[in-house]
């Protein structure tokens, strides 16, 4: 005779609701014990936002100091973005 419980810990063996990972598998599903992860996704917003407005204020800071006109595109940018911080 097939001892049922063999190869499971004590645990699975007195959990009526364990359901064997083997039995999901032949379905082609995943075992539930399994995590999933999700797939990675986009930036939050507002950490772009931060990361600019550094890299603008390092530009900005690096044109003043050689001299250069800054652009006023950047200016702008960087405008827009510490208004849409503060919201």
């Amino acid at each position: 005779m097939i001892n049922q419980n063999e190869g499971k810990s004590a645990a699975q063996q007195n959990n009526e609701h364990y359901i064997d990972p083997a039995k999901y598998m032949q379905y082609g599903c995943s075992p539930i014990n399994e995590s999933v992860k999700p797939p990675i996704g986009v930036a939050p917003r507002f950490i772009i936002d931060e990361q600019r407005q550094c890299d603008l204020t390092a530009a900005i800071i690096r044109y003043v100091s050689a001299g250069i006109n800054v652009s006023p595109e950047w200016v702008a940018e960087y405008n827009e973005i510490v208004a849409r911080i503060r919201r």
